[in-house]
Parts: structure tokens; C-alpha cells; sequence
């Protein structure tokens, strides 16, 4: 791998993210527009006033929407990249590490833009849309997590498309099957043998511990995220172009 390779690499990757985040917002605009129409309109009321202050309670969080478009570019996105990226002459170490450092600079622009969203209503209450996925105090602290989340689920997305990528048919059949048995059956038994055993109460207390100290969950998203890297790298070594 070599920065002159790296470059357009890297360009390449943020250019169609770029231009997925203007279509993209674009619907977002328009869907906030619609509501506040639809609001006015229909005569809902989408505030309250406490002493001349309004307050807002309904809100829209554009974070939520964002992260499944991050998560979808992480699965569509990789495998166009390999196929283009190797017929040009680059190769899989410079794909990795463009899309690495791809998620991480979507996830501190992205992370920026919406921690800058939250402030806006500590000077204009009524404003109704927020940007953090998960809201904590403190400015760098939201700009940290929302990093970690967006590189996260860029990361995830994937690792999935890498795994169904590598895999035959069959191999993608028992995948699915095996991956969907565990979301349908493996954590539910666990919520049922554990959470519902040990008390559900002690089972909120401890994820609102974990979400009381917004370090920890930092620190935990970057892990996870790091660890998904790290699965990307060992399935890209010998991906082959398909397709």
C-alpha cells in the first residue's frame, strides 16, 4: 500500500458518500418540511409554552435514519469498491484501509454535524430535530460517541457483506439460517434464563449504569468497531472479484 494509492482510494469512497448523504438528507429536509406542514396544517400541537418558553414535545431524531443509511453503505458499498479497486491495480490492503479511514472521517464530520444539531435548542427552544443517537452531556463527549457509532456501523455493515461475500451459496444459506436462529431464538433465551431470572429491574439498572457513563459506552462502540475492523481485515486479505 502506498498514499498514492491510498488518495483515490479514499477520494473515490467519500465521493459516493458524499453524494449518498446529499440524496439522502435531501429526503430528511423534506420529510421535516412535511411534518411541520402537516402540523401547522392539521392544527397538532407540537409544543409547549412554560412561562413564554416553548418546548417541544415531539422530536425528530435524524441520527436514527442516518445510522441505517451508514449501515446499508457499509454493505453495498465494499463490494463495489473490491471489484473496482482491483481492476485499477489497487490492492485489497489499500481497500481496507481506505474504507477504514472512510468510516472514521464520515463518522467525525457526521458525529460534528449532528452534535452541533443538539445545541440548537439550548437558544432556540422550539427547534425540534436532534441529531445524537444516543444523547449524553457535554459536547465532546456527543461528538466521541456519535464517531463511535457511525464508524461502528459502517464497520458492521461490512463484515456482513464480506462474510456473505466469501461464502458459497450453501455457505450463505447456513449463515442466514444460523445468524437468523440466533436473533430469534438465542436472545430470547438468554433474556429469558438471565434478565427474566435475575430481575428485570436489575437488568435496567445495569444498562442505565453503562448509559449513565457515557466514557464507558464510548469506549465500549470503539471497541466493538475495532474488533469489526479487524474481522474486515482477515476477510479481505483473499477476497476475490465476482460478479
Amino acid at each position: 500500500m502506498n498514499n498514492m494509492r491510498l488518495k483515490p482510494a479514499l477520494r473515490y469512497q467519500l465521493e459516493y458518500m458524499l453524494e449518498a448523504s446529499v440524496d439522502f438528507f435531501g429526503v430528511i429536509i423534506l420529510i421535516i418540511i412535511g411534518l411541520r406542514l402537516l402540523a401547522f396544517f392539521a392544527g397538532v400541537n407540537v409544543g409547549v409554552s412554560i412561562d413564554g418558553v416553548i418546548l417541544n414535545n415531539i422530536n425528530f431524531n435524524v441520527g436514527v435514519p442516518t445510522v441505517i443509511m451508514v449501515f446499508i453503505v457499509g454493505i453495498a458499498g465494499i463490494r463495489e469498491d473490491i471489484k473496482m479497486f482491483l481492476q485499477h491495480g489497487i490492492g485489497r490492503y489499500t481497500t481496507y484501509f481506505s474504507t477504514l479511514l472512510g468510516s472514521l472521517i464520515t463518522g467525525v464530520v457526521y458525529g460534528l454535524m449532528f452534535s452541533l444539531i443538539d445545541l440548537i435548542p439550548n437558544y432556540w427552544p422550539a427547534f425540534f430535530v436532534r441529531g445524537s443517537v444516543v444523547p449524553v452531556e457535554g459536547f465532546f463527549m456527543s461528538w466521541f460517541l456519535n464517531i463511535g457509532i457511525f464508524f461502528f456501523t459502517w464497520q458492521l455493515g461490512t463484515v456482513i457483506s464480506l462474510i456473505y461475500y466469501r461464502l458459497n451459496r450453501m455457505g450463505q444459506i447456513i449463515f442466514s439460517v444460523a445468524a437468523g436462529g440466533i436473533i430469534l431464538f438465542g436472545v430470547p433465551n438468554i433474556v429469558v434464563r438471565h434478565v427474566l431470572r435475575d430481575g428485570f429491574d436489575a437488568f435496567m439498572e445495569a444498562v442505565s449504569n453503562a448509559l449513565v457513563n457515557p466514557a464507558n459506552l464510548t469506549l465500549f462502540v470503539f471497541l466493538i468497531g475495532v474488533l469489526a475492523a479487524a474481522f474486515n481485515f482477515m476477510l479481505i486479505r483473499r477476497a476475490e472479484v465476482k460478479e
